[in-house]
């Protein structure tokens, strides 16, 4: 049995983000990712945040507390969690799309999926979200 999970959330940033922002948080996030051996993807539109994060069950579990905490954003729903054979996003400490500056429609396997608004009551499925996260994970930039 593995002990590896992942786990995904939608939050919302308490305010517009630019690209400095972004840097100060991605930044970090991924030399704490690639310390800890956490990978995934994170996505952003209109200040809302899509994140799946693969690793060890405690250290996943305990990023996640410490997200929940994190006053930089508010409305931490977790969507899914559930126990991973072989990790999805294992080429990234932390993949970022910010779907605000991308043409969607010029996404390979662009879908009604891609056309979706980060928002917790679209992601109650999990087919649903999986399918979603693939494309973007998928997404060459």
């Amino acid at each position: 049995m593995t002990d590896l999970i992942n786990l995904i959330y939608t939050s919302k940033a308490v305010r517009p983000m630019n690209s400095d922002d972004f840097l100060r948080l991605l930044n970090p996030a991924r030399e704490n990712n690639h310390r800890h051996q956490i990978n995934g993807m994170l996505l952003h539109q209109r200040q809302a945040f899509l994140q799946v994060l693969e690793g060890r069950k405690t250290v996943i579990e305990a990023l996640f507390r410490s997200i929940v905490n994190d006053k930089r954003h508010t409305d931490v729903t977790l969507l899914l969690k559930r126990p991973i054979a072989v990790r999805e996003y294992a080429d990234w400490d932390l993949k970022f799309v910010d779907l605000d500056t991308i043409n969607l429609s010029k996404v390979k396997g662009y879908t009604t999926y891609a056309k979706t608004a980060i928002d917790p009551n679209h992601f109650e499925m999990s087919r649903f979200t999986y399918t979603f996260l693939a494309v973007f994970r998928d997404l060459k930039l």
